[in-house]
């Protein structure tokens, strides 16, 4: 997962899954100060699969969906 604001760049590799008996909450969390606004939001999944959301208010809780993700070069 990757986020961009304000010429700025912030990235995470996250699996819910930490070895034997173990896991790690599904939530993400970016720290954004004051910033208002997200100019985009990657989401590169596992099995190459991606998506792009632009234009995202800051300060919710976004449930992002695979179902929407696509195979394609260009994002």
């Amino acid at each position: 997962v990757e986020i961009r604001y304000q010429n700025q760049k912030q990235a995470i590799q996250h699996s819910l899954y930490r070895g034997y008996k173990s896991c790690v909450e599904p939530d993400i969390h970016f720290g954004l100060g004051a910033v208002n606004q997200i100019d985009s939001l990657w989401i590169k999944w596992p099995d190459g699969k991606a998506q792009l959301i632009t234009q995202i208010k800051a300060n919710q809780t976004l449930e992002i969906d695979y179902k929407n993700a696509r195979f394609n070069n260009s994002l």
